[in-house]
């Protein structure tokens, strides 16, 4: 019956009675208690009474506008009461009425006539909880705003206001917000004999609904019709040239990512375009983002109310989804890839790119059809395509096969490191930590080849990231954007690479991120790095005392020269898999994921506890992180070699193992800080840079004075017995260091460790005695380090190489020769060539110079050595190793000339040739 008179929606208003008004002055209460009688009066005086539902069924059966039925109405009376036991049953129809400027006065057979609006207030608040009053404070509201006289609104807002303590402005805005709803929603009925609706709206039952309950409907696929039309007094009203289908809500607590997956239709193109969270807070925000991507817009007569609308509405069907901002192993317990979700099973991504998992809904952007027509150095998504799903041609035994007979002599490693990969979560969350996979050799010995094998397990031809020329953006990017995924690094140099990117290749082994400012009120985030980072460089890294080889799983690749037609075909065949996609065999590898977690404490522990006892037994002494990280590496072949076959033994690989920490053990204890340094000082002493007797001194004795600290604010001694004569070094450290220093800034360009590191450094060794505080050093009494010489490991007693046999060698002058002094000393230094290249089995030349730095005292012939002038030189010639690299030192004692420099003319030649012999006369 409403709907024939004002199909309008009703909404949440706040109110405000009027004052009190006796209509009529007649007593109505000997009416029938159980009966309804509406009154239509005028001039106070009762013209009609309309018994039951006498005034609904003349409304209803009018079959009109509702302004004709008030029209007949006003014929009786414009004033009316309702005399009834529960008056809330006409409360539509006396809404309907108000709205009509009718006036309603209700009496319920327990009081005298009370106006409508006093009536509503006391019926929703009287003998009610302060919570059901303010609930119904909004109901009371809807049905004042059907007041027309804005005078009277205002007063019972007033009114409301006073009783509640509400401020009147509030209410006022409740009252206006139904108002306008209404407003807006309002469709006029029109004579019989016109079209109500479209035929695209009428002839759909369920499109027609919708568009009565909401006040507006959507036009889809119809060409210049298509839009988004709303209920005016004269039918719909097109008000956008395009239709709105939300598709999910992408939510985070970051405003900037939080944001809604909307798709747009104007009839002849479709978009999907991300709408942000202030989208819909006005009318210019919206028409900015949607004009944005392409010929979508709203057309005049749009307002806020109208956004207000659809907001209203399509906020409630967006289904909230979680993006995923890494790709890789997701915590929820699935591995995502770009284009597809692991979880027991495939599950796709829709052509919007989220898919559900359990109970919720996640977002790979990736997979998103958003990004179609974007171009691709505009697509910010693209690096995360690489880490794509494709069916692998082979299973994972038989891809196994492939890289140990590919890789004969680190393609174990290679495996058992991507088995690793696929597990980094459950690794480091028992060690606090994951090894690196450092491959390294000379250009062209295939390091990058195996690298890339193991890369292409989880990824689809993805460049590796050239730490010579990327950028920090990129570097941090990559580091952060998967889980559980291996990326290599190549051009990996301790002498170039940045020192935030070296420093940060540490961190990832302990999962140190970057912190990062967000640009709000000083706050920062963490970049988490949970990639299994692989290093691909041409020289072993023992920068900052081995920082970074420590931390790695190092192989060192050699050429292999003997590549047979059958190796070449493997090798191809591998390629060709890889080219074409392996990606798949993560999830085999994955189904065993529960055994690992479940397995590998226990395991770590055993292959920790047999490796310390392989290595004490075959003497070898390796640090406890290098042992570690082997042990996480056995643990996992010993696990996963029980499911696959693995095309290589446990024992096999255990014995592998062991070699490479022999081989890293020896590397590391040769190239740390201090083992650097005394290296130095034996090649000091060597060139006769430092003497025995004044800057160290080696003597044996049976015992020595070591200070023990203070007391009662004096220095004190004690003496330090041995059984007998012990071979001790005093080194007066402060007159050696600045020697060390400049040698080493010599050598490598850089500058070597500070005193107090290196004294920190030798106190930790078992070599080191103490401090003395006095002894004789030539002309000074002085104090020194005293170390046991024997158990230090240097050569610097030179008292037996009186014989020592010295070296010839013949080379030509790279430079001309300098005068430099040293200690005080000027001293004759130059570089010496020779030329070692040959011919290797293939018929190429490779080149190969050898450079030996020299230094004399002869200084005598400095102007006879010049650039490229060939000599001899007879010396002491010392050899040191800085990685893979070779460094010569010779202390020249005698400078011959060869053919070449001897067949310079003397004088006297000159003078014979110009006038003949003396016995030519």
């Amino acid at each position: 019956m409403l709907d024939k008179i004002q199909p309008i929606l009703l909404t949440k208003p706040s109110i405000e009675p009027a004052a009190e008004e006796t209509i009529a002055p007649y007593d109505l209460l000997n009416h029938d208690a159980d009966s309804k009688h509406w009154h239509l009066v005028t001039n106070d005086e009762l013209l009609s009474e309309l018994n039951s539902d006498e005034l609904p069924n003349l409304v209803s059966n009018l079959q009109t506008t509702t302004k004709e039925v008030c029209n007949v109405l006003r014929g009786i009376g414009t004033k009316i009461i309702l005399v009834s036991r529960d008056p809330a049953e006409d409360l539509d129809l006396c809404d309907s009425l108000i709205s009509q400027r009718f006036t309603i006065s209700i009496n319920t057979f327990a009081s005298e006539y009370i106006n409508y609006a006093n009536w509503l207030i006391a019926h929703y608040t009287d003998y009610k909880t302060a919570e059901e009053i303010s609930a119904n404070l909004l109901t009371i509201c809807e049905h004042i705003s059907y007041y027309q006289n804005a005078f009277e609104r205002e007063e019972i807002a007033k009114h409301i206001g006073s009783k509640f303590k509400i401020p009147k402005a509030t209410v006022v805005k409740e009252i206006n917000n139904f108002m306008c709803s209404r407003e807006l929603q309002t469709v006029q009925h029109i004579d019989d004999g016109d079209n109500v609706l479209p035929a695209w709206l009428s002839n759909n039952p369920e499109l027609s609904d919708f568009y009565w309950k909401q006040g507006w409907v959507q036009h889809l696929n119809a060409g210049p019709a298509t839009g988004i039309y709303f209920a005016t007094g004269n039918g719909p009203k097109k008000l956008t040239n395009f239709t709105l289908i939300p598709l999910v809500h992408i939510y985070t607590k970051d405003e900037m990512g939080n944001r809604r997956l909307t798709e747009l239709h104007n009839g002849h193109i479709k978009t999907v375009l991300e709408l942000p969270g202030k989208a819909f807070t006005s009318m210019e925000v919206f028409d900015t983002i949607i004009t944005g991507e392409g010929a979508f817009f709203t057309l005049n007569g749009f307002t806020k109310a109208h956004l207000n609308q659809l907001k209203s509405y399509f906020l409630m069907e967006y289904p909230k989804c979680f993006e995923l901002n890494t790709l890789g192993w997701q915590p929820e317990g699935f591995y995502s890839f770009s284009n597809i979700i692991y979880k027991d099973g495939l599950i796709d991504y829709n052509q919007y790119g989220f898919a559900q998992v359990g109970d919720y809904n996640y977002l790979s952007m990736s997979a998103s059809n958003v990004l179609e027509g974007v171009r691709q150095e505009d697509d910010n998504y693209k690096n995360d395509k690489y880490l794509c799903y494709n069916r692998s041609a082979i299973g994972f035994e038989a891809w196994c096969n492939l890289m140990v007979k590919v890789y004969p002599e680190h393609g174990m490693t290679a495996i058992i490191f991507t088995v690793m990969t696929c597990f980094r979560d459950i690794l480091f969350k028992r060690n606090g930590n994951f090894p690196l996979l450092y491959f390294y050799g000379p250009v062209g010995s295939g390091k990058s080849k195996i690298a890339e094998s193991v890369a292409a397990f989880f990824t689809l031809n993805m460049p590796m990231f050239n730490l010579a020329n990327g950028t920090d953006f990129a570097f941090f990017s990559l580091l952060s954007r998967f889980t559980n995924v291996a990326i290599g690094l190549n051009e990996f140099d301790e002498n170039t690479i940045n020192e935030n990117w070296f420093t940060a290749i540490k961190g990832a082994y302990d999962g140190e991120g970057r912190h990062k400012g967000t640009g709000k009120r000083n706050k920062t985030t963490v970049q988490s790095i949970n990639v299994a980072i692989m290093l691909i460089g041409q020289f072993l890294s023992t920068k900052d005392d081995n920082s970074v080889l420590s931390r790695t799983i190092p192989c060192k690749i050699t050429e292999d020269s003997n590549r047979t037609a059958e190796k070449i075909a493997l090798y191809d065949e591998l390629k060709r898999h890889e080219k074409e996609g392996i990606s798949s065999l993560i999830c085999d590898v994955l189904q065993y994921r529960e055994f690992i977690a479940d397995h590998f404490t226990m395991r770590y522990l055993a292959a920790s506890a047999a490796l310390k006892a392989k290595l004490v037994k075959e003497g070898i002494n390796a640090k406890n992180r290098i042992v570690e990280n082997y042990s996480v590496a056995l643990s996992v072949a010993g696990l996963i070699s029980e499911k696959f076959n693995l095309g290589f033994t446990y024992d096999t690989f255990f014995n592998h193992c062991i070699k490479e920490i022999s081989k890293l053990a020896s590397v590391m204890s040769e190239s740390n800080s201090l083992s650097q340094f005394w290296k130095t000082v034996e090649f000091l002493l060597d060139q006769g840079i430092i003497e025995a007797g004044n800057h160290f001194r080696v003597e044996a004795k049976p015992e020595v004075r070591l200070d023990a600290g203070k007391e009662a604010g004096k220095k004190i001694s004690v003496t330090k017995k041995f059984d007998g004569p012990k071979k001790l070094l005093f080194l007066r450290l402060g007159t050696i260091h600045a020697l060390y220093m400049k040698e080493m800034r010599s050598q490598t360009g850089k500058a070597g460790q500070n005193e107090q590191t290196i004294i920190a450094y030798m106190k930790d060794q078992e070599s080191y005695l103490g401090n003395n505080p006095g002894s004789w050093f030539k002309d000074t009494n002085t104090s020194s380090y005293v170390f046991d010489y024997e158990m230090l490991g240097v050569n610097l007693d030179r008292s037996r190489d009186d014989a020592a046999d010295t070296v010839t060698i013949t080379g030509r002058l790279k430079f001309d020769s300098q005068l430099e002094h040293i200690i005080d000393k000027q001293k004759l230094t130059f570089t010496l060539m020779q030329d070692e290249s040959y011919t290797n089995d293939a018929g190429d030349r490779v080149k190969n110079e050898v450079l030996t730095n020299c230094i004399s005292d002869l200084v005598n012939m400095a102007h006879q050595l010049k650039r490229d002038r060939e000599i001899k030189v007879t010396g002491i010639l010392s050899v040191s190793h800085k990685g893979d690299r070779t460094f010569r030192r010779m202390n020249v004692t005698a400078i011959d000339f060869t053919e070449e420099i001897n067949a310079i003319p003397t004088d006297q030649a000159l003078v014979e040739a110009a006038f003949g012999k003396e016995d030519d006369k």
